[in-house]
């Protein structure tokens, strides 16, 4: 309980955000819960779309232990600045086998805090299409001065498919 009480706590004084306690389960970490939520909500050969690049350890898990193929939405390197490609992230996720998206916030390894209107419009698209959007948010406090990372069920009412994975372990 007293775990619950301080992550309720930090994200209404980090995020100003209102956590439900209701909503917490415990997972033996972020990839733990990564790979749980996509055998839970999609089935072996699905497409999990992700955005390259990201943190390694999600191709092996997906492929290798989910046995779901990875479906790439290559970013775009803006000299650095990396942006989404979004006609063909619309592309992946009309995909009908395509079941989930795993969003890296911020994006590991490039750094990319994600901006309201990216995270609602990413949220938009996969939602169209049914698409789960499984948001790891683990290196969510962890970022440079002057840019704010936005909790992915801070940006909207609509949670019906959103699975946000999270903890304070890397903050602290």
């Amino acid at each position: 309980p007293k775990y619950v009480e301080a992550l309720v706590h930090w994200y209404k004084k980090r995020y100003n955000f209102d956590i439900d306690p209701e909503w917490v389960h415990y997972s033996q970490g972020s990839v733990s819960a990564v790979n749980t939520a996509i055998k839970a909500f999609t089935n072996v050969g699905d497409g999990v779309i992700l955005c390259r690049p990201v943190y390694g350890h999600f191709t092996g898990m997906v492929e290798g232990d989910t046995y779901r193929k990875v479906v790439n939405c290559q970013l775009i390197n803006n000299d650095g600045y990396y942006t989404m490609d979004w006609d063909r992230f619309e592309e992946v996720c009309a995909v009908p086998t395509n079941r989930a998206f795993i969003l890296c916030a911020p994006e590991n390894p490039v750094g990319r805090v994600w901006t309201v209107e990216e995270l609602q419009k990413m949220l938009e698209i996969c939602r169209k299409n049914h698409v789960l959007v499984i948001a790891d948010e683990i290196h969510g406090d962890i970022v440079m001065k002057g840019h704010q990372h936005h909790p992915i069920l801070s940006v909207t009412d609509d949670y019906s498919n959103i699975i946000m994975i999270s903890g304070i372990n890397k903050s602290f």
